[in-house]
């Protein structure tokens, strides 16, 4: 087997976890987009840095939540936004803080706060205060840095459910097409017809500068169902789409019945399930993973292949 042969075999079992995981990116956005776990997280950090508790429920948190500036980032009026720029929630802090001690400025009215243990923004906003040393565009500056260390820890949150959801989607996906490693490299290394077209396949996955995201934007800003809606769609066009390529180039994939999907644990169960393994991992790892190895791959191919030259299995 040639070393450009090998190459081919990779950048085809590449292209497989590639699809996959491009179906499994585009149905992780949709859940998330449908049970609005980023602004429930951005919700519980806001929590934590004014009460000190995560699950605190806190008069200020209200007055900033109905603050209109607030509302104007929300895609309906009972619903929460998912981002707050650092600017905005410095503005409406201040304008809450202010609006107490009409008068006086930022520094003095942050001093005039009562002390109060269930509020951790006061305690936060009178020590930022005094390392101003009555500098207020200081004061503003270190308010707005704190609460990028809050969205940092929302989006941390974030990434780590929207990872363990990954990983359930990879392991239903995996399953129910039996996506074998082990399978589609014994395929692909004794069926050249197969790899080819599948390489056409690659080709045209590469050329596009799609990553796996969805991109849904629903034109009405207050029905934030619509875009759940709309990324759902969408993730059931891309299965679609990703499936059908693959059968078309002839590649395995997919039970027959129960009787196959019984015999193949039953009379090589340590290989099916390894390779069953590796593809799970592979296909969690991401669109945006698979499109840059591949991108890489496809150059090196075309650098090592002679122009001119058939190429030889």
């Amino acid at each position: 087997m040639s070393g450009l042969h090998t190459l081919d075999i990779l950048i085809g079992l590449f292209t497989v976890f590639l699809l996959f995981s491009t179906i499994c990116t585009a149905i992780v956005e949709a859940i998330a987009a449908w049970s609005g776990v980023r602004s429930k997280n951005l919700e519980s950090a806001l929590k934590e840095f004014i009460s000190g508790n995560p699950g605190g429920n806190n008069n200020v948190l209200t007055q900033f939540y109905d603050h209109p500036l607030i509302k104007s980032l929300s895609k309906n009026e009972d619903g929460r936004p998912s981002y707050i720029p650092a600017k905005t929630f410095r503005q409406v802090i201040e304008s809450l803080v202010i609006g107490e001690n009409a008068g006086l400025n930022l520094i003095e009215s942050i001093r005039q706060l009562p002390d109060d243990k269930t509020n951790n923004l006061t305690g936060i906003l009178k020590t930022l205060a005094n390392e101003a040393d009555g500098d207020e565009q200081r004061l503003r500056l270190a308010l707005e840095s704190h609460f990028d260390a809050v969205m940092d820890r929302a989006s941390g949150w974030y990434k780590r459910h929207a990872q363990n959801v990954t990983y359930a989607v990879a392991v239903v996906l995996v399953l129910s097409f039996n996506v074998d490693t082990l399978v589609l490299v014994k395929q692909l290394s004794s069926n050249p017809e197969v790899l080819q077209k599948l390489l056409t396949v690659t080709e045209e996955q590469v050329k596009g500068d799609d990553k796996g995201s969805t991109s849904c934007v629903s034109k009405s800003p207050e029905e934030q169902l619509k875009e759940a809606t709309c990324k759902a769609k969408s993730a059931l066009q891309i299965q679609h789409d990703a499936v059908n390529s693959l059968t078309s180039a002839g590649v395995s994939i997919g039970w027959t019945d129960w009787n196959e999907f019984y015999g193949a644990f039953r009379s090589h169960w340590l290989a099916k399930i390894a390779g069953l393994l590796i593809s799970i991992i592979a296909v969690s790892l991401g669109a945006p993973f698979w499109f840059d190895i591949l991108q890489r791959f496809m150059q090196i191919r075309a650098a090592g292949q002679k122009p001119g030259t058939p190429e030889k299995p």
